[in-house]
């Protein structure tokens, strides 16, 4: 586990003994089968059981040596009186069941914030010296290579805080994951993700409903429609330009600059190629006609050609920041 990931999940412990905490927090060490678990379950397939184990990791206060009393905690991190408030609200909801995120209560985010800018301190004493020197030997002047060195320091910032803004949504989906099992049967856990995977793809369902009715084929059961959900949002994910930000959708990825957007589009298309075929076979082994087949081909093809024109007539336009 890399020294940042640690230091967050210390940062998130902190953060609840600061609001109190009575019970002991549900933290999930970021290595081994919870981590997998974390990254599957994006990844699930009808009838597919993802076990949970619960975690025997001690908690990284346990292991931190962080052995300060609240009032010392409170001095150091700045909490206030109105932020322990704030998360003992937080906290009775999480009692009750609520999905509370990981660095929704104030106390965290503090602790986290004062981490982080120790993190780049630390990183900067020993990495500005050396930098420094290579840019006053560039003919820079004493003003410009603070300003640069100034503007690194905010870089390794916002890296930090997106890294723990991507770890605050592994675990929260993981927390969502869990309770949902603890509180559905099997049969019912599987009906409810299956429903959140075809509404994924439900706008293209309905698009391709329109295609087979003035095709003039049938489909008075919904029966076609549904397999076609199934085949595209279960089992030929990524057949479809979907992107939604649902609890079991991949994590986001974000694309900045001319160079990564055609990377992205490139990916999907290697991703669309290589699922075209599982669908156009699924159908076949529903026993769907090669009329409806070839319906099923030609309108996936053309969603996904329309999504390329899309991105980029934008690119072409200047819809993306230039490099």
């Amino acid at each position: 586990m890399s020294y940042r990931i640690w230091g967050i999940l210390v940062a998130l412990v902190v953060g609840l003994v600061l609001g109190r905490v009575t019970r002991q927090a549900h933290l999930v060490s970021f290595s081994g089968e919870a981590a997998q678990e974390a990254r599957s379950i994006s990844s699930w397939k009808p009838r597919a059981t993802i076990s949970t184990h619960p975690s025997t990791t001690k908690s990284p206060l346990e292991t931190s040596g962080l052995h300060s009393t609240e009032g010392d905690l409170i001095a150091t991190y700045g909490v206030t009186a109105e932020d322990l408030e704030k998360v003992e609200v937080l906290n009775r909801k999480a009692a009750a069941g609520r999905l509370v995120l990981s660095y929704e209560r104030p106390t965290s985010q503090k602790v986290l914030r004062k981490m982080f800018d120790e993190m780049v301190s630390l990183k900067a004493d020993t990495r500005d010296r050396e930098l420094e020197t290579r840019l006053a030997t560039s003919g820079l002047g004493a003003v410009e290579t603070a300003g640069i060195l100034e503007d690194r320091k905010k870089l390794h910032e916002a890296a930090l805080w997106a890294e723990a803004a991507q770890q605050q949504l592994i675990f929260s989906r993981l927390e969502y994951d869990q309770k949902l099992k603890r509180q559905l049967s099997a049969e019912a856990y599987e009906v409810y993700r299956t429903t959140e995977a075809l509404e994924s793809v439900s706008t293209f369902s309905k698009g391709f409903g329109d295609v087979i009715k003035r095709s003039g084929s049938v489909d008075t059961t919904g029966k076609v429609l549904e397999e076609f959900a199934r085949i595209c949002a279960i089992e030929a994910r990524g057949v479809l330009p979907v992107n939604s930000s649902g609890p079991y959708d991949s994590l986001p990825q974000v694309t900045v600059g001319i160079a990564q957007v055609q990377s992205a589009l490139r990916r999907e298309t290697e991703s669309f190629n290589s699922a075209l075929p599982i669908a156009i076979e699924r159908a076949r082994h529903l026993g769907w006609d090669s009329s409806l087949i070839s319906q099923l081909e030609r309108f996936l093809i053309s969603q996904h050609s329309e999504h390329v024109q899309t991105v980029s007539r934008q690119l072409n336009a200047g819809g993306t920041p230039s490099e």
